[in-house]
Order: C-alpha cells, then structure tokens, then sequence
C-alpha cells in the first residue's frame, strides 16, 4: 500500500542535501583507519555467501538445508531482487530451532521457514529512512488456503461482488518502519542491528522467529470474550438486515430464491472483517473455489468495558438505542438472478450503525455522495498499524477517493466525493489515542494495539468513539 508522501517537500530536501555536501567538501572525508568504504554496486556476494559470512549461523545453516538455492535459480531474481528478515542465533534457539531440530528438519519443513522470511524487493536503509510511514513489504510465500483483490472489487449498495477482477493468492504484509537504529515491524519492535548485503538483495536481522495471523478479524474477536457485546450487535444487525432483503428484494428478483447467508447482507465482509467463502454467487471460477480476502483494512473495535463505561451493561440494553428509531428499510430495488447483479439501498440504518461506524468503518457514514446513485468514491485501503496512527502521516490521508466506483466518471459531482481522514491522534510514547477531528471530545485511548489478523490488525478501545450529535439516550 503507498501512502500519501509530499514529492515535492521530499524533492526539496534531497537539493538541500546535495547543496549542502557540494558546498562544505571537508565535511566529507574518507576514513583515515579502517577498510574501504563499499558501494553497494561492488558487492559481489549473492545470498548463501552473504548469510554464511554474517553472524546467524543457525539460519545459514537452515538454509543449506533447504530448497532455497534452487528455489531462487527456478524463480529468478526479479529485478529489485529480495529482502530477507534474517532471525539471530538467539531467536532461532528461543523458537526451539537449534542445530538438532534443523538437521531433522525436513528440506519442505525448511523451505517455508526460509520462505516465511523472504520478501518480495531488495529494501535499503535508504528505503525506511526517507519516508515517514511504513513499507509494505509483501512475503513471497502464497497461501494455499485464500486469494485476495489486488484493487477493490465491484460494489454494489446491497451486494459485494468479485465478478470482473483479478484476484491473486494472498500474502502476508509487514509494515516495516525505522525509527533511529530500531526496526519496527506490524507496531512492534523486532531489532536494533544494521542490514547487509547480497548482490541481489538485502538482510535485515530481526530478533525473533516471524509468525502470521492465521484467523480473519471476525474469529478473533468471536473468540476474545472482551469483545463479546459488539459482537452480539454485529450479528444482530446482520440477522435484521438479512431478514429485510428475504422480505423485500427477493419478491422482486426471484420469489422462489431465499437468501439465507450473510453473503448478501454483506456486514461484515463489507467492512473487511471476514472473508466472502467460496460461493457460486462470486464466481468461484476466479478462486478456484477458495474464499476471498477482499481488502486490508484495521479498527478500533470497543471493549466491554467501553460499552459499560457509557451505561450500557448488556447488547440488549445498546440494541434498546434501535427502538427509538424507525426500522431500516430498503429502497430502489432492481436487478437480476442471471446475471447476480442486485441494486438496492438502505433507506435507513439502525441507530447502532451510526454509533459503531467510526469504530469499524471511519466514520464513511458521513463521506459525502452521489445524489444520483447515493455511492461515496472509491474506498482507499485502511490497513494501519499503530506506528502509523500519526497526524504526520494521515492526517490528510484520503479514505475514499476520485471518482465514482460504478461509471469511473469524473464528473463535477464526482469530484466532491473526497473524504479524508475524520481522526486526529495524540501520541505519548507508545500511547496512541484518537478522537474525531473538530469535536471537542476527550481523546479515546488504544487500550490494545496491533492485534493480527489475516484482515488488518485490530486496535481495541475502552471507550465509545461516538458520532457528533449522536445521543445515547434510549
């Protein structure tokens, strides 16, 4: 994911640097001890000669024993080459990876351990140090399990589709950042030492052995009970929205046709949380029948405690907040079962969607839209970790886009459809904590940061992020 990085101020200081070294000569002597400095075009060494000469014998070794040699002449080093986030001695032996355990190992068992490793680019120092958010490197391993939209699907107001794009085997991201000499990855710290090179790539030593999310934000928040009240609201408005598409668009699409999966109420893959399973409904042809990852995004998903702090001591007593509003209802229904494209709008929402949408969705709620067609612009990927929750960096990020999503019109209208970043965030410290830009309230702490996810890491809040005006009167 690029975020947005000023060009031209980036572009002034590199001159500045330049008229500064061109113009004070002496400040720029050769060592007068030591060896010759080495520019990166006279490394002659590729990977398993690099890694044997360096410090991390374990992982050398691992690597000896795997495919990794043949791995790299059958895939050929593409043209800014790999990085690999090499573990030291001290966190291979803490993962149990001692020199036993590898020489048992089998060649595939290491093979993914190397590859789990291994990133797509050869990243320089000079890559994390000459922006201030994050790099996304992406991993070379492909899952086996899910594939994932490299740009965003179709969409529909009622219904998310997969048709007419390309989809590809997912990989796992680490949001790489340098602060000083210390290398952060996903928000948290994973070393402090210099990187070396390979002629066709780069190793950053890391201290520890590097693991992924295996479950999609919705099972993790299923399974941790300190979410279990937004969870009870979530499953609730999906239940009452899915009951309001069999009782008024299924009669004008297919009367015969039952819609009885939370595929076409589309909550929580909507907003990121889960995966769409493979499904006929989304042309599982592109899949090859597996389910789909259909953006990254991240959260700041409220506690119990955040609900209880605000009176509420149960979900039944939050839904309660429903009743003094009328029922969602749906409006300008149209489409097809031949061709599975249904268009349809919520006329209204629940009075929980609005209280929870700054929370699982950026307060999109509130981005400005189509009058026609009642479509904010194109969502831009949320995906951040809390070394990037900063003014510096998102402060004017855009969430969501030029032009409208269904026609790629760039009318007048259109162009009013910008939506930017609604939080403004403190920082002390390691502390984030958030609050809507503008509205006076007292700023919401991220109690729980960076919890991972297949989806994007969630951040959990013991406090309510409530909308401006919004009342939490029953």
């Amino acid at each position: 994911m690029k975020k947005k990085i000023d060009i031209r101020a980036l572009g002034l200081g590199l001159l500045i640097t330049l008229l500064l070294f061109s113009c004070n000569k002496e400040e720029f002597m050769p060592p007068a001890v030591g060896e010759a400095i080495k520019l990166e075009d006279e490394i002659t060494d590729n990977f398993p000669e690099a890694l044997a000469k360096s410090a991390h014998t374990l992982f050398y070794e691992a690597w000896k024993r795997s495919g990794m040699n043949d791995f790299m002449i059958y895939k050929g080093y593409p043209e800014n080459g790999f990085t690999v986030l090499v573990p030291t001695d001290e966190a291979m032996l803490a993962k149990g990876w001692n020199s036993q355990v590898i020489a048992a190992a089998t060649s595939g068992t290491l093979d993914t351990l190397i590859l789990r490793h291994t990133f797509i680019g050869a990243i320089s120092e000079v890559d994390l140090s000459l922006r201030p958010d994050s790099y996304v490197a992406i991993n070379i391993l492909e899952s086996r399990d899910y594939y994932y939209f490299e740009g965003k699907p179709n969409t529909i107001s009622g219904i998310y589709l997969t048709t007419g794009r390309e989809v590809w085997p997912y990989r796992h991201r680490l949001y790489l950042h340098r602060t000083g000499n210390e290398l952060y990855a996903n928000g948290n710290k994973v070393g402090n030492q210099s990187p070396f090179f390979a002629r066709n790539g780069s190793f950053w030593p890391v201290d520890t052995v590097l693991e992924y999310p295996t479950k999609t934000a919705i099972e993790v928040l299923r399974e941790d009970p300190q979410f279990s009240i937004y969870v009870d609201l979530m499953d609730r408005m999906e239940q009452g929205k899915l009951n309001l598409i069999n009782t008024v668009v299924t009669p004008i699409i297919s009367p015969s046709l039952t819609f009885d999966s939370p595929l076409f109420t589309n909550y929580v893959q909507r907003l990121g949380l889960g995966i769409w399973p493979a499904h006929p409904y989304t042309n599982a042809l592109f899949t090859q029948g597996k389910p789909v990852i259909s953006t990254l995004a991240s959260w700041f998903i409220p506690t119990n405690k955040a609900f209880q702090d605000a009176g509420f001591q149960t979900a039944d007593e939050v839904w309660a907040l429903n009743d003094r509003n009328a029922a969602p209802t749906i409006t300008r229904v149209s489409g097809s079962i031949v061709n599975v494209q249904y268009t349809f709008y919520y006329k209204k929402l629940y009075a929980t969607d609005t209280l929870l949408n700054y929370h699982h969705d950026w307060g999109r709620l509130y981005a400005p839209k189509n009058t026609t067609t009642y479509r904010t612009g194109i969502s831009n990927i949320t995906a951040f970790y809390s070394q990037d929750l900063d003014n510096a960096i998102l402060g004017d990020y855009m969430l969501n886009g030029l032009y409208n999503e269904r026609t790629n019109s760039n009318t007048n209208e259109d162009k009013r459809l910008f939506y930017y970043m609604p939080f403004e965030f403190r920082r002390d410290g390691d502390q984030v904590s958030l609050r809507i830009k503008n509205s006076g309230a007292a700023y919401v702490p991220i109690t729980g940061k960076d919890i991972a996810t297949l989806n994007g890491p969630i951040h959990a809040v013991d406090k309510l992020i409530i909308p401006p005006g919004f009342s939490l009167d029953k």
